[in-house]
This record gives C-alpha cells, structure tokens and sequence, in this order.
C-alpha cells in the first residue's frame, strides 16, 4: 500500500510542477523637455488568457505519462524482502 501512495504522490508532484510567469510591460515615460526613458515594470496582478489545446507541450505531457508509467511499473514489479 505505501508504494502505491509513493507513487500517486509522485505522480501528483510531476504533473502539478507548473510555475508562474508574470509578463514583463514596457513602459515608456517622458517628463517635460527631458527625453523618452523605457523600462521594464511587472503588473501587479495576474491576468488570466483563454488558451487553446495548441499551447500545450505535448513533450512534456508524454514524458510525464512515460516516467510515471515507468515509476508504477517499478513499484509493481518489484520483490518484497521479508
């Protein structure tokens, strides 16, 4: 039984390894008779995008399926000293 729960949670970990990405805006300012200066600012907030199924990493999804695969196989074949 603890094998099977070592491998959900490692399953769970490995799926679930998704970090967040704050989008950098260019700004742009300019005070009276002195020149353009731009820089970078991160918004405050996070804005949520609708994103379709062409920004998924089919790589990255099939690895992950793969080594989980991998790991339950391992669990489930391996001997049992006792």
């Amino acid at each position: 039984m603890k094998n099977y729960i070592a491998t959900i949670f490692a399953s769970i970990l490995l799926f679930s390894a998704a970090t967040t990405v704050r989008a950098e805006d260019q700004v742009c300012v300019q005070s009276y008779g002195q020149p353009v200066v731009c820089g970078a600012q991160t918004p405050e907030f996070h804005a949520l995008v609708k994103t379709g199924i062409a920004d998924l990493n089919f790589a990255v999804l099939g690895g992950s399926l793969l080594i989980a695969a991998g790991v339950l196989s391992y669990y489930s074949t391996r001997k049992t000293s006792a």
